[in-house]
């Protein structure tokens, strides 16, 4: 699904139900230093 789960996708899903929606190839360093930019 590359090109599709991009933010706008997740937020379509998360609002019509969706239990979780994640991103891929996610830096596991910015989510430790809670990067802000990481969350958008």
């Amino acid at each position: 699904m590359a090109g599709i789960t991009n933010e706008a996708f997740r937020i379509i899903c998360h609002e019509l139900g969706a239990g979780l929606v994640y991103a891929e190839m996610v830096s596991d360093k910015a989510i430790l230093q809670k990067i802000n930019e990481l969350y958008k």
